[in-house]
């Protein structure tokens, strides 16, 4: 079977060049063009998908893709050595240090990874944030589903969604967003919390907000900080 392949393309739109990457992968039957906060502007395509027709297809969707450029492309800060990370309750020191590991590990109160750009070191690090944030909402979820019923969550997932913190599927499936992990552990907790009481009821009735509330009584307060949190993310 043939290796996926990547390819770096740039093509003219207007009076701007825009940079993507052709993703060819055995399997894939389906075309997507997708904007990751790492890897920028994305085309996933099937293997034999030809760079003409990717480079047409960005064409096609240019009001698009700028649009989402010019709104995706936020000046992050510099993952430089010594940038405070927040994890739940407690703080890291990002150290940028030459290691034979390619990937973050943390020491102590440091969160170390090998040298790189941006890119590369926010990569690694969501990598371990997000392997931190499985670990931890899957301890959440443990403690706090025993204190609602007996529902059970059938499966969780950590993702990265845009607007969202989290949700919770009619077949209890369970998803949590792994910038979760910047925030306080109650803000974490509530929101696991808002999640289990799905479980009961999959809307936002009254009846939800007492299963909710008999958990997390101070969840008023909760939302509206957590609702201040959107976007003030430290990479």
């Amino acid at each position: 079977m043939p290796s996926r392949r990547e390819e770096t393309r740039d093509v003219r739109l207007g009076s701007q060049d825009v940079r993507y990457t052709l993703v060819r992968a055995p399997g894939r039957r389906h075309v997507h063009i997708v904007f990751d906060e790492w890897k920028g502007l994305e085309l996933r395509a099937p293997y034999r998908f030809s760079v003409a027709e990717a480079d047409a297809l960005i064409a096609k969707h240019r009001t698009w893709v700028v649009d989402t450029l010019a709104k995706e492309t936020v000046r992050r800060p510099d993952l430089v050595d010594g940038l405070q990370l927040p994890l739940l309750d407690a703080t890291l020191a990002l150290r940028v240090s030459p290691t034979h590991i390619p990937r973050a590990r943390r020491d102590a109160d440091a969160l170390i990874v090998p040298p790189g750009s941006n890119r590369t070191i926010g990569a690694a690090l969501e990598g371990w944030y997000r392997t931190e944030a499985r670990l931890h909402f899957a301890a959440r979820i443990q403690a706090l589903g025993p204190m609602l019923g007996e529902r059970r969550v059938q499966r969780l997932t950590v993702r990265a969604q845009k607007t969202r913190w989290g949700s919770c599927s009619d077949r209890g499936t369970i998803s949590l967003n792994w910038r979760l992990m910047f925030y306080r552990a109650e803000l974490v907790d509530y929101v696991v919390a808002h999640e289990l009481s799905h479980l009961y009821h999959m809307d936002h009735s009254a009846n939800f907000w007492k299963v909710l509330e008999g958990v997390v009584p101070n969840y008023r307060e909760l939302r509206t900080e957590l609702a201040d949190c959107h976007g003030r993310f430290p990479f």
